[in-house]
């Protein structure tokens, strides 16, 4: 057996050692591969959000970092409802859901404007409301987006967030109060 540059005078270990390699190679390149395209949404996310098809066209991985959990929550595994109170003492409830979402416009990447939406209700048990409060004043507070998906009357004056876990694991639940 010839192969190229190796000469014709392989023995047997030395075939099997040259195919280990081969191999080994073959799966440091899929692997390698694996993860360029994993991290091609984020990257192309982080450079111009033009080039969203650079994750996208290959479908393999449309967000990697969807799945994750900070202090022992995860809020993609949870129900969300929000109360609206309104000036004229009526009260609204509304879960949100993917429907709800789906409201929303779409522009190029309809799963990061969802998740920007989804942030406040998302960190609020976890994270300072300095970091959450802003945004979801600015959703529920004045006309938005955010209210039109939700079939809400107007804007709200104060409200709730409820948050239970649908996690088989944990049994918990937030009520995070807002005011506007």
């Amino acid at each position: 057996m010839h192969l190229a540059g190796f000469g014709s005078n392989l023995d047997v270990a030395d075939r099997r050692t040259l195919t280990g390699l081969m191999k080994r190679r073959a799966r440091q390149l899929a692997v390698t591969a694996l993860v360029a395209i994993g991290i091609a949404p984020v990257c192309a996310a982080l450079i111009d959000y033009r080039w969203g098809f650079a994750g996208a066209m290959t479908g393999a991985s449309p967000m990697p970092l969807v799945f994750d959990a900070a202090l022992g929550y995860e809020p993609w595994a949870c129900q969300y409802e929000v109360t609206l109170n309104y000036s004229d003492g009526t009260r609204q409830r509304v879960e949100i859901t993917p429907n709800v979402m789906a409201n929303l416009p779409q522009p190029h990447w309809p799963h990061l404007v969802h998740v920007v939406y989804a942030l406040p209700f998302a960190l609020s048990p976890v994270m300072h409301p300095s970091i959450w409060g802003p945004p979801l004043r600015a959703a529920l507070c004045r006309e938005s987006e955010l209210l039109r998906a939700l079939g809400a009357r107007g804007p709200s004056l104060r409200g709730a967030i409820e948050i239970k876990t649908k996690a088989s694991s944990q049994s918990r639940s937030w009520r995070i109060p807002y005011r506007c």
